[in-house]
């Protein structure tokens, strides 16, 4: 949801001029991914030696050391994938860090890939116990998303949700889908009864960033019909952003509709009406000459790396500050 609040204290701004090849440098090394969290000044940086060990290096924000909370100077992987990684993905939240890992195996071009998940609770441990792996399809690697402190949502060919309320204990899985009694299962719900006013679909073209973080997503927005330029935009759709808005935002109640085409035959169209609170940073343009890296959001703020020449930038969007006149509070 999004309320309006008293604006904050200045909040302290970290500068880093990071040279290229500086963050994990040494011989055979390949940086995999980058994670940062300015909350906890926070950086891990996950590399490959040798292009098949992998290691994550954990550093302050705002200098060069090991970061003060961490259990150690790096987070060591077990049971490696025999293979080269061929994409990696690091994501944090809190204590936890997962590395999600996918590799083509020994044929490339065939569909035998593998992928691997581990977490590690960085500041207790070095270490992790917790490891989930199978085998995927070269072309559709696993995605996940941690849903607060004590689960985390992997995305397969199947939807499973993990606890991980004490990550020393392995991780129980649940699924999402499950199999239902024979009686519910003989009385489906069709679509059309249940899912127009529960859902709400939204084309994702390539170029378009997205993160999600709650009932919130915040994706880049094409300004124009060249996509020279683009513009952040949140949804909110938490059940009560639209009456506990307060003046912020757009609500969106309208219908949307689009052609199913993978989903049901060709030419054919969905209907999806879920309401949601729209709010546009009119005033964040990003061009050709700042290239967006990536960007996350969570409940205090959103997060832009960006690029312009061999400069690195992160900047901090404040969503709790006026966003009635569009003009934010940044640091």
């Amino acid at each position: 949801m999004i309320f309006p609040a008293l604006p904050k204290p200045s909040q302290q701004s970290i500068r880093r001029n990071w040279l290229p090849g500086t963050l994990c440098s040494g011989p055979h090394l390949r940086n995999l991914d980058v994670f940062m969290d300015p909350a906890q000044n926070l950086i891990a940086v996950a590399y490959a030696v040798d292009n098949k060990t992998v290691y994550i290096n954990l550093g302050a924000l705002d200098g060069d050391g090991v970061h003060p909370q961490a259990a150690g100077e790096k987070l060591f992987l077990l049971h490696d994938l025999c293979y080269e990684t061929t994409i990696a993905e690091l994501k944090g939240f809190g204590r936890h860090i997962a590395l999600s890992r996918h590799s083509d195996g020994a044929h490339p071009t065939l569909l035998d890939g593998t992928w691997q998940l581990q977490i590690w609770d960085w500041k207790y441990s070095t270490t992790s116990s917790s490891i989930l792996s199978g085998a995927v399809g070269s072309f559709s690697p696993a995605n996940f998303c941690f849903l607060g402190n004590n689960r985390l949502l992997v995305i397969t060919d199947n939807l499973n949700l993990y606890s991980i309320k004490n990550i020393q204990v392995f991780i129980i899985s649940t699924r999402i889908f499950f199999d239902l009694d024979e009686m519910a299962a003989a009385m489906p719900i069709p679509w059309e009864h249940w899912a127009p006013s529960n859902t709400r679909i939204f084309w994702h073209p390539f170029h378009i960033k997205i993160h999600i973080h709650g009932n919130r997503v915040l994706q880049t927005l094409p300004v124009g019909t060249r996509n020279t330029e683009f513009i952040l935009q949140l949804l909110d759709f938490s059940p009560l952003a639209v009456t506990n808005r307060r003046g912020l935002g757009r609500v969106v109640k309208e219908p949307a509709y689009i052609y199913a085409n993978g989903f049901r035959q060709c030419g054919e169209s969905l209907t999806t009406s879920l309401p949601y609170v729209e709010v546009v940073f009119s005033e964040r343009k990003f061009g050709a000459d700042s290239v967006l890296k990536d960007m996350w959001i969570d409940k205090d703020g959103i997060y832009m790396l960006s690029a312009s020449g061999f400069i690195d930038r992160l900047e901090v969007i404040d969503v709790q500050s006026d966003l009635r006149s569009g003009v934010v509070s940044t640091s």
